[in-house]
């Protein structure tokens, strides 16, 4: 979730590129408030070449702001 005003736009990144949609990589987004958005990526079906370290980058005209996560990708047979 991010706060300002205006409204920040959140921009996803892996390994420092840009990602965009596609088939298998989803964003989400919904406006709570008037200054508040909230983003979540999703990857489904996952493979090991989404392994890496992720960030959701917030900005608007007077700020940006980036959180990051790194994620492997374990394949376990049952």
């Amino acid at each position: 979730m991010a706060q300002g005003n205006p409204r920040p736009t959140i921009t996803w990144f892996k390994d420092g590129a840009e990602l965009y949609q596609h088939r298998f990589f989803q964003v989400h987004e919904s406006h709570i408030d008037s200054d508040i958005i909230k983003s979540k990526m999703e990857i489904d079906p996952t493979t090991q070449m989404d392994a890496g370290y992720y960030e959701c980058q917030a900005d608007n005209i007077y700020a940006i702001d980036r959180r990051g996560f790194r994620t492997d990708y374990v394949m376990i047979n049952f």
